[in-house]
């Protein structure tokens, strides 16, 4: 009977159970139970962690590592929101590592609590939860041992605190609120050409905008959706979303207006930018303040290679 998943090698699966029984002190089914959980996620890459989360032995988190791992999530959960721990694993074991906040075989093991989901299990019990419920749960869903269980369940327990819990309350949507605060200054630049069999002409058109956000008027569905999934969105993405959007109307509106007819070539100077730059700002709950804008008409330029 084939006891491996597809694509996992037995030879590196009967070691890694060896070394469970040896090292870990847990039995075979619980430990394959565990690695199958973690192939099935991100298969290959995850061999060498499921390893370094084997090997520990005589290892033990100490008070300033503890510290120094709430103040790494913290810091994620406070830019990306609580999500992120669940939807980007991967992510928060490379920036662990990227910064020299933990060693590999640290963040390999908190990569494992963030995969068996202990995150999602403490902030959902809203305060009620003590260290030794939560280190048991530990032991059971990563099958650490007693020790490196108890120093996850303190981290956690910080880290989900009833202080960080109103403090991260206190935050929420405040990029969008300092977002609607400021006026905010906009370039776009628009550039295409109209073709014909015989040649093209190059289309250009520059605007400089000064745009405020309208309290209680902004408006985005796409942005909704983003907030809901992290409203710690600071002010800066949020220009860059609308912003962004803005810029792509403008380019889909200059690409008809300079390529829509085929036989007489247009005149950039004519194009209406002001106009569909308000259009999208009433849309969007967007006021414009200020604007200055100037379109050029290329020479036309034959197209010599039939000849």
């Amino acid at each position: 009977m084939r006891i491996f998943p597809t694509g996992l090698s037995p030879r590196i699966g009967k070691m890694f159970l060896a070394i469970g029984r040896k090292v870990l002190e847990v039995s075979p089914e619980a430990l394959y139970l565990s690695f199958v959980r973690m192939c099935l996620t991100e298969r290959m890459r995850r061999y060498r962690l499921l390893f370094d989360c084997a090997i520990i032995v005589s290892w033990e988190m100490t008070a300033d590592e503890i510290n120094v791992l709430k103040t790494v999530l913290e810091g994620i959960v406070g830019r990306e929101g609580f999500s992120y721990l669940e939807d980007s694993p991967m992510k928060v074991f490379d920036e662990l590592l990227n910064s020299g906040a933990a060693s590999r075989r640290t963040a390999s093991a908190l990569l494992h609590t963030l995969l068996m989901k202990i995150p999602e299990y403490v902030k959902g019990g809203s305060g009620d939860l003590g260290e030794e419920e939560v280190s048991a749960k530990i032991q059971k869903e990563c099958l650490f041992k007693k020790r490196e269980s108890e120093c996850f369940a303190r981290m956690y327990l910080r880290l989900f605190s009833k202080e960080n819990g109103e403090k991260w309350e206190k935050e929420k949507y405040s990029g969008l609120r300092s977002f609607v605060s400021k006026e905010w200054e906009f370039t776009w630049k628009g550039d295409t050409r109209w073709e014909t069999r015989g040649g093209s002409v190059g289309c250009e058109y520059e605007a400089t905008m000064k745009l405020s956000p309208i309290e209680g008027k902004v408006n985005d569905k796409k942005l909704d959706k983003m907030l809901s999934k992290n409203p710690f969105l600071s002010e800066e993405d949020i220009a860059d979303h609308f912003f962004g959007r803005l810029r792509d109307y403008l380019d889909e509106e200059f690409e008809d207006y300079c390529t829509s007819d085929d036989y007489y070539e247009p005149v950039c100077e004519d194009f209406e930018a002001e106009y569909y730059a308000s259009e999208w700002c009433q849309k969007h709950g967007f006021e414009i303040l200020s604007f200055t804008g100037e379109g050029f008409t290329g020479d036309y330029e034959p197209d010599l290679r039939g000849y």
